[in-house]
């Protein structure tokens, strides 16, 4: 994602148009394989990362009145079908990324292969390559 936004900074800084996304790690994100309708596995596999990570910090009222990144995190979560206070939202989350078994990491893999095939694939034809 890093990466990605540099190459835009870069076309940017030498005057050249860039069309591919905006300069906000997010709008990186949108791109790629779709979960739903709304979000991409990306912005599912963020949010899901930052869920597991921060969860702890969260108190009962973060899911319905979600504050700092669990503004972000919430709705993508809520979609993906995880619940305050489960036990299986790790199981939810592999669900809705397409990983029934919950064991198969080539699942991840090729959520993030994709993804990173599409942003290279749009930096490629907003610079003309």
């Amino acid at each position: 994602m890093q990466a990605a936004l540099r190459c835009r900074a870069r076309t940017v800084i030498d005057g050249l148009p860039f069309t591919a996304f905006g300069d906000r790690d997010y709008e990186v994100r949108r791109m790629g394989p779709r979960f739903d309708a709304q979000w991409s596995k990306i912005e599912l596999l963020w949010a899901l990362a930052n869920y597991f990570k921060h969860r702890d910090e969260w108190s009962s009222h973060s899911w319905t009145n979600p504050q700092g990144l669990a503004q972000h995190t919430v709705p993508v979560i809520l979609a993906a079908g995880l619940k305050p206070g489960s036990t299986g939202n790790l199981r939810s989350g592999a669900e809705a990324l397409g990983n029934p078994d919950y064991t198969d990491m080539s699942v991840l893999q090729t959520v993030i292969r994709e993804w990173a095939d599409q942003v290279r694939e749009a930096i490629w034809q907003t610079a003309g390559l």
